[in-house]
């Protein structure tokens, strides 16, 4: 029969002539429109050799039949109204990157300032004086190369080299901070007005309508 089509036809023809070797079929249309139940039994009892459709994969259906993998998602969406919600944490900041990695870029900062000391003290004026200047001057330049603001000149290659990775290692940071931050406020600021067909009833909408979406 050639009149068949639809999009599972159109899948199964592609997938038939993906095989490597020949494999001759015929259609045979089945009225199994009411329950797909009678048309998977039709192919447990040998009266059809497979069955082409949108048939739903559920426990007592695999118990008698194969099926192939799945190509679409079964269940029920929904389209909704979004509703702006502008009550958000004033810590939501800090949920970009977990705690782990905050510890570990506040140690990074820390020990790449203190190389970075230890290496210009004895050659840089920049990084010489009293206590107090020195830690400041140091990490004054450790937290200014996050915006790559840092004014401090270095002599050493040592230091030229390791300031270098740091501020690769900060862009790579900075942009995925970025995009996580600009994510989860988009994320969090519009929320669905309706979340279940529980709360949609709740809503007046017309009983025959949640009985047809949860057919």
């Amino acid at each position: 029969m050639s009149s068949v089509s639809g999009y599972s036809i159109d899948l199964f023809e592609a997938a038939v002539k993906k095989l490597p070797y020949a494999l001759p079929y015929e259609y045979i249309p089945v009225d199994c429109a009411n329950s797909y139940d009678k048309l998977v039994s039709k192919v447990y009892l040998k009266k059809l050799d497979a069955a082409v459709g949108d048939v739903t994969i559920i426990a007592n259906r695999a118990r008698y039949v194969d099926f192939t993998m799945p190509y679409t998602e079964s269940g029920v969406s929904m389209l909704v109204l979004a509703k702006n919600n502008d009550k958000l944490s004033m810590w939501i900041f800090l949920e970009p990157l977990t705690t782990d990695l905050w510890i570990s870029t506040m140690v990074c900062i820390f020990l790449t300032g203190l190389v970075v000391w230890i290496i210009e003290y004895p050659i840089n004026d920049q990084f010489k004086g009293f206590t107090l200047r020195h830690f400041s001057t140091t990490f004054y330049f450790t937290f200014s190369t996050l915006t790559f603001s840092h004014d401090q000149i270095i002599k050493s290659l040592k230091s030229k080299v390791l300031v270098v990775s740091w501020c690769f290692l900060v862009l790579v940071l900075v942009q995925s901070y970025t995009a996580s931050l600009s994510s989860l406020l988009a994320a969090r600021r519009f929320q669905p007005s309706v979340t279940d067909l529980a709360q949609w009833q709740l809503c007046w909408v017309p009983e025959w309508i949640i009985c047809a979406l949860e057919a």
